[in-house]
C-alpha cells in the first residue's frame, strides 16, 4: 500500500467539518476539524482536532464550477465537509469537499501547499499520526462489524 501521510491524513478526517481555518504567523496554518465519530475514539474530553500545517504557503477553497477562490478567512463560513484527498502527487494538494446545503450543495477543492503537518486534540495533546490512523482503522473495522460485513 502506497502511503503518503500528508495526503492520507485528510482521508482520515473523511466526513469531518471544517470549523475554522486560520493562518498563525507567516508560515503556519491551523485547521479545526469537527468529526465526532473519530474524536470519540480518544479518551480525552473534547469534540475536535486541529491540523497544523507547517510552512503553509497556500490554503484556499475553489468550487468545481467557478473560477472564484475563497481564502482561509472565508473557509469556515462555507461549512465544508471533507470527502477525500486527490490521488495525484502534485502540488497543490487538493482535498475534495462539499459545502452549502442539501438543496444547494457546493462541491470543490481545498488547495493546499505546506511542508508538513501535525495533529492535536482540542485539549492541546499532540496525536502521533500512527495513533490517529489506528483510531480511524479501528472505528471503520468496528463499523463494518456492526453492519455485518
Amino acid at each position: 500500500m502506497d502511503i503518503n501521510v500528508e495526503r492520507d491524513i485528510w482521508d482520515v478526517f473523511h466526513d469531518g467539518s471544517i470549523a475554522s481555518a486560520e493562518v498563525e504567523g507567516s508560515a503556519t496554518a491551523r485547521v479545526k476539524i469537527e468529526i465526532e465519530y473519530l474524536r470519540e475514539m480518544f479518551e480525552d474530553p473534547g469534540d475536535s482536532f486541529y491540523l497544523h500545517l507547517e510552512e503553509c504557503s497556500a490554503l484556499s477553497f475553489r468550487p468545481v464550477d467557478s473560477a472564484e477562490t475563497f481564502s482561509s478567512a472565508k473557509i469556515a463560513s462555507l461549512d465544508l465537509q471533507i470527502l477525500s484527498a486527490a490521488e495525484d502527487e502534485v502540488l497543490p494538494l487538493r482535498v475534495f469537499c462539499v459545502g452549502g446545503t442539501v438543496q444547494s450543495p457546493v462541491y470543490g477543492y481545498l488547495e493546499l501547499v505546506y511542508a508538513s503537518s501535525n495533529v492535536t486534540l482540542d485539549t492541546g495533546r499532540h496525536v502521533p499520526v500512527s495513533e490517529l490512523f489506528a483510531a480511524c482503522g479501528k472505528y471503520w473495522d468496528d463499523w463494518s462489524t456492526r453492519r455485518g460485513q
